[in-house]
Formats: C-alpha cells, sequence, structure tokens
C-alpha cells in the first residue's frame, strides 16, 4: 500500500469520524477493499453516515449499530421469486409473500421455472437495497437521491424487526414508502448533497407508477378485459413514466408484466395513498413511526384502524 494511498485513507476516515485505522489491517485483503470501496463511494458514505445520524438523534428510530456500515461479502444483486395464481393476483394457497435466494441468480431461476412449468406467474426480482441494511456497489452507484430513499425505506423495516413487530406486507411496504417520501424533504434541510428538483421528481414517479399499477390492478380484478391487454397497456404506460425516473427505478419496474410483477409492486401501491393520508392527518413522523408499529397482524383490522384513526 502505497504512502500517499494511506495519507488518502487516514483523511478520509477522520472526516467520516469511522474510528482506529488499526482495525483494518487484521486482514490485508479486505482492509484493501475496504479503502477501495470507502475511497470510490466516498460522497455516498458520507450521505448514509448523515442517514444514520438523522434516524437515531431525530427520529429515535432503533436501527441497531450496524445500519449499512458492512458489505455484501458478494458484488450484486439480491433475488427474491414471487410466485402468482395465474387467474388472480394472490400468493398460491400455504405459499410465504415470496422467497429470498440472497445473491443466488441461478437457484431464484430455477425455482421461478419449477413453478411456472406448474401454471403459476413468476417474477425474480433483483434489488440492491434488503432489510438486511448492508452496503454495496450497485447501491452505492445510484443517485445520491435514489440511495436516500432507499435506505429511509428500510430504516423502518429494521425498527419494525427490532421491536419484533410483525404487520401485514401490504400495510408495512407502503407505510415504507411513505415515510421514506415524507421524511426525504425534512433529511434534505440538513445536507447539502441533496438536489430538491431530484428528490422531488424522484418521488413523483413513484407515485405515477403507483396510480398505474393499481389501475391495472383494479382491471385485472375486474375480469372485464383480457389480461395480457392490461399486461401490455401496463408496460406501455410504465415505460413512458419511466423515461424521467432514476437508474434505480427503472431497475425496480423495468420487467415484463405479469400477475406476480403486479403482485409484487400491489405490496407498495395498494395503500399508499391512504398511508398518504394518515401521515397527513398525524403530521408527526415520529407519532406516524409509533402508529404504523401499533399495526395488528392483518390487513382488514390494519386497515380498519387505519381509517379510524383518519376519521377521529
Amino acid at each position: 500500500m502505497s504512502l500517499k494511498s494511506n495519507q488518502n485513507r487516514r483523511a478520509f476516515l477522520k472526516m467520516m469520524g469511522i474510528g482506529s485505522i488499526a482495525l483494518l489491517y487484521t486482514n490485508p485483503l479486505k482492509a484493501f477493499m475496504t479503502e477501495k470501496f470507502d475511497l470510490d463511494f466516498a460522497a455516498q458514505l458520507q450521505l448514509i453516515k448523515n442517514i444514520r445520524g438523522f434516524l437515531r438523534d431525530i427520529l429515535k428510530m432503533e436501527i441497531g449499530e450496524y445500519f449499512y456500515t458492512e458489505w455484501e461479502t458478494k458484488k450484486g444483486m439480491l433475488f427474491y421469486l414471487y410466485i402468482s395464481e395465474p387467474n388472480s393476483i394472490k400468493s398460491p394457497s400455504g405459499m410465504k409473500d415470496f422467497l429470498y435466494f440472497g445473491s443466488n441468480e441461478t437457484e431464484a431461476y430455477q425455482a421461478a421455472d419449477k413453478y411456472a412449468k406448474r401454471g403459476f406467474h413468476t417474477l425474480v426480482y433483483k434489488t440492491a437495497g434488503t432489510s438486511a441494511a448492508l452496503l454495496n456497489q450497485t447501491l452505492l452507484s445510484y443517485p445520491l437521491e435514489s440511495i436516500t430513499s432507499i435506505v429511509l425505506h428500510e430504516a423502518l423495516h429494521v425498527h419494525l424487526r427490532r421491536l419484533r413487530r410483525s404487520i401485514p406486507i401490504v400495510i408495512e411496504e407502503a407505510a415504507c414508502d411513505v415515510f421514506a417520501n415524507q421524511i426525504i424533504p425534512k433529511f434534505q434541510n440538513q445536507t447539502s448533497l441533496l438536489n430538491r428538483s431530484k428528490l422531488s421528481k424522484l418521488i413523483k414517479v413513484n407515485e405515477r407508477v403507483y396510480k398505474t399499477i393499481n389501475k391495472c390492478l383494479k382491471w385485472i380484478e375486474s375480469d372485464n378485459y383480457p389480461q395480457n391487454l392490461v399486461y401490455a397497456k401496463c408496460r406501455k404506460k410504465l415505460d413512458k413514466i419511466l423515461i424521467k425516473g432514476s437508474d434505480y427505478q427503472r431497475d425496480r419496474f423495468n420487467y415484463g408484466i405479469n400477475n406476480a410483477f403486479l403482485l409484487r409492486n400491489s405490496y407498495y401501491s395498494k395503500h399508499y395513498f391512504l398511508l398518504c393520508k394518515l401521515y397527513k392527518k398525524i403530521d408527526n413522523p415520529i407519532e406516524y413511526i409509533n402508529f404504523v408499529a401499533s399495526l395488528p397482524d392483518t390487513e382488514e383490522t390494519a386497515l380498519s384502524v387505519i381509517k379510524s384513526r383518519l376519521v377521529s
């Protein structure tokens, strides 16, 4: 390791407030890789450090010691498999909301092929952001505004897990997205790293996508339109919206449309706008977090509680 590289590393550590440099030299290869990654992504890591402080100090959230401080052992994306009934948008009876394969892309596609041969609709979804809250190159290659959205979204997931709360996925995912979108402007006021217009565009694109998906869900559920026609109209509309989206948003929504795609995205879109109304009604991020954490574990009863709060 060159003297210049070592000096750069010390300067970077001082800026980031990470701690003793000596800890990096217990494993020379790991130290080298950590140095390379940290120097390549200095602005992104500083941003995430600022978000951690904001979540802990301002919002009093339980995110643990290692929230986005450790690197994935492998590069690349993480893989989920979503499976839906062919004639309705729901998981097959007795099946989980999704299957998780970590970084094993081959196993994810093999499982998808197995279920597709049985007549189910499948979606192998790849992502750089999960509630494991680990750093990876793909995540940090996104625009800073997208990184902020992802990290804030995952923070609420982590907070709920640490409180041992379990609420319906179709409520939790929407609640996390609403939380991220509503908190972003407040966090933006505390950093110079983010662009206000890009943040606004990020949120608007997401909401336009969700409105499109909700419309497609209604068309499929009404049984008045051929499924393939709905899929084609949905893809055409999403492509038009995503022209103005970020790389992250195109990665997130640029898949073939079928019932598994609609199922996966319904977790985020179906109750998103209801939870937006809830956030505006409560008008306090900490109270919103506590309210979401208190919700019951079934969709019907959780929705009843939310609607009661809206009219109170």
